[in-house]
């Protein structure tokens, strides 16, 4: 399957909560989803994220809309580090499940990490996220440590724990 990726707009920011939550209730995402609280700042968060990144297209946020056939497929989203300068943060890769296991993962990845070959990239995977873990290890990216949550950071250049905190 072909791929085509753009920047999110506005409009697309109920496919992008959408596709994000489905993702949580699996587990890869730290969210409650049971808690509505919860959710609510998490909607706004990634609202704010869009938003901030529409309007400021050069941005070190940037949010991406997966499409295959001219249907949604996922979302990426990339943040920078708490450093600034230091590098980027994939912040989310999440397919909507019929798009699962088709490829689609790996070819967003690649592109991104195209996109991003001139900075240091990390990446925070759920214990439950094996199949972007797998992806990761397999395009270089090694274990940096693992968060309260049980989350594995990886990164993909030398970074030392102090760019990396907050993260």
């Amino acid at each position: 399957m072909s791929i085509e990726i753009r920047h999110a707009r506005s409009q697309d920011q109920g496919f992008i909560i959408s596709c994000l939550l489905n993702a949580a209730r699996k587990n890869h995402f730290y969210l409650e989803v049971n808690n509505r609280d919860q959710v609510r700042l998490f909607k706004q968060h990634i609202a704010d994220i869009v938003t901030r990144a529409e309007s400021q297209p050069n941005s070190e946020y940037q949010v991406f809309i997966i499409e295959t056939g001219g249907k949604h497929a996922g979302v990426a989203i990339l943040t920078p580090l708490p450093k600034p300068g230091s590098g980027r943060e994939i912040y989310a890769l999440a397919l909507r499940p019929e798009y699962r296991g088709r490829g689609l993962g790996s070819q967003t990845l690649d592109w991104l990490l195209d996109k991003l070959q001139k900075d240091v990239v990390v990446a925070r995977c759920a214990p439950a996220s094996k199949a972007m873990y797998h992806l990761l290890s397999t395009r270089g990216f090694e274990t940096l440590g693992v968060t309260d949550e049980g989350f594995q950071v990886l990164q993909r250049d030398n970074l030392s724990l102090e760019d990396l905190s907050n993260v």
